[in-house]
């Protein structure tokens, strides 16, 4: 089974390609950034150590994470983030290999872990390949004005605080141009899929050397 990793900055058309490799590639896809969520909810596995990080101060009434309160927290003090990134990732990346462990085991040929901080992470240890998805600034713009409702301004301060064009490309093995239409894009992702199938994988050494 392949394992391939799929990234790229917000509003670069992520879904779309997840949603066409899954349809037409047969692909299990795993939302690594949304089972990072779903973890720190009440009753999740990150939620207590977090609550013992942080203090009870940082619950809503509901018994809930206080989301934005801690990100205002760690955006001040990178000692917490590391602490915090401590508890989350770790549980995070076993539940991504124990979805891949049971795709495979029902024999599945690809699984696809998506997450904007793939890289971050160090999901590329296990990934055969890591796609980036790329779309030029001014169509995601728009995306995110159209299906999120965000103002240009906030986008794009999402986008600076995201890693660059340039970074992602050098450390990614391909790069998935996203900005025109969906056959071209479905182009894309067929023949490198096919590629993957026919010839193998590139060698994880490789890519750590870039």
């Amino acid at each position: 089974m392949i394992i391939l990793g799929v990234t790229g900055g917000i509003g670069s058309g992520k879904s779309v390609v997840l949603d066409y490799l899954q349809s037409s590639k047969g692909a299990v896809i795993c939302l690594a950034d949304e089972t990072g969520r779903q973890i720190q909810k009440k009753g999740g596995e990150a939620y207590g150590p977090i609550v013992r990080l942080f203090g009870e101060e940082i619950l809503l009434e509901n018994g809930e994470l206080d989301r934005p309160a801690i990100s205002r927290i760690v955006f001040h003090d990178p000692g917490r983030l590391e602490e915090l990134n401590a508890i989350v990732h770790p549980l995070v990346e076993r539940r991504v290999l124990e979805e891949s462990r049971r795709a495979e085991a029902e024999g599945r040929d690809l699984f696809v872990v998506e997450s904007a901080i793939l890289l971050e992470v160090g999901y590329q240890r296990f990934c055969e390949e890591v796609w980036y998805v790329h779309a030029p600034e001014e169509v995601r713009l728009a995306r995110l004005q159209k299906y999120r409702g965000m103002a240009p301004e906030a986008a794009r301060a999402v986008m600076e605080r995201q890693k660059s064009e340039e970074e992602l490309k050098k450390a990614c093995d391909v790069t998935i141009e996203n900005g025109a239409g969906l056959e071209e894009l479905y182009e894309q992702i067929d023949r490198h899929c096919q590629r993957l199938m026919e010839n193998g994988t590139v060698q994880h050494s490789e890519r750590e050397q870039r």
